[in-house]
């Protein structure tokens, strides 16, 4: 295969490939401005980053983009993304059978409640030194994402990434009193 023809293949790959949420967002905008404004306009974009239960540390966490109104509280948030994991399970069951379904959910997140649970974020704190060092922050249940970004001073605001385990909250665990630190691998940006 020559160059010129790697080159047309990567142009076909990227007109067939799918957009993401924000850029029909954006295509909405520019297209049909007063109606994106009167749907759109207080949706956000964010990750939900899902740390399953499990037994060991090797298990990987799975990033969810998601969008919610920008009003919406973490309860409410919380409640949705619990309702999307009974249906990514329920529509894998529906469309594969009972039979491909056991062992596909072997790779999905366990159905938990997770209603009773809650988010947080890490907090990126300023250094003087050339380190980022964050701490993990426990958002309120009744805090929106408008008011958590006022929360978060001291970082990138393009995308808020809430995160989310299945365990329950431990009032003397030292996980949200403890200030971790990164080397100069991820510009602070104050």
């Amino acid at each position: 295969m020559n160059h010129i023809d790697r080159k047309v293949r990567i142009i076909n790959m990227k007109k067939n490939r799918s957009i993401t949420n924000q850029e029909w967002s954006d295509y909405l905008y520019n297209a049909y401005p007063e109606w994106w404004k009167q749907e759109f306009e207080d949706i956000w974009y964010f990750n939900i980053i899902y740390y399953p239960y499990n037994t060991c540390n090797t298990c990987n966490p799975i990033i969810y983009n998601y969008s919610a109104n920008r009003f919406d509280t973490m309860t409410n948030i919380l409640n949705k993304f619990n309702q999307d994991l009974i249906k990514q399970h329920l529509i894998i069951k529906l469309y594969f059978g009972e039979d491909i379904y056991q062992i596909i959910k072997l790779y999905l997140p366990n159905l938990n409640n997770l209603s009773s649970n809650y988010f947080y974020i890490h907090k990126y704190l300023p250094s003087l030194d050339n380190k980022i060092s964050f701490t993990r922050y426990k958002i309120p249940n009744d805090r929106t994402l408008v008011r958590l970004m006022g929360d978060l001073k001291y970082q990138n605001h393009d995308m808020i990434n809430l995160r989310v385990r299945t365990q329950k909250f431990n009032d003397y665990s030292n996980n949200f009193k403890k200030i971790m630190s990164i080397d100069n691998t991820i510009p602070l940006i104050v």
